[in-house]
């Protein structure tokens, strides 16, 4: 059984900057890399601030679904 744990993703840090682009390219490349695996555990601080904005919760929703719709 192959297992692949996520953290800290920290989606919305430095809102609008190429560092929150970075977060979000980052979180991509370990979601791909996961795809194959039989459980995606996923976790603490997924958003870096306690209430994110609508386009951070949208683009992460967005990709956190990808294992979901394989």
């Amino acid at each position: 059984m192959k297992i692949s744990v996520l953290s800290d993703l920290h989606f919305g840090y430095a809102y609008n900057s190429e560092l929150e682009n970075d977060c979000f390219d980052n979180a991509e490349e370990a979601i791909e890399k996961s795809l194959d695996s039989d459980l995606i555990i996923l976790g603490g601080d997924i958003f870096d601030i306690r209430a994110p904005r609508t386009q951070t919760w949208g683009k992460a929703l967005k990709l956190l679904s990808k294992p979901l719709l394989r």
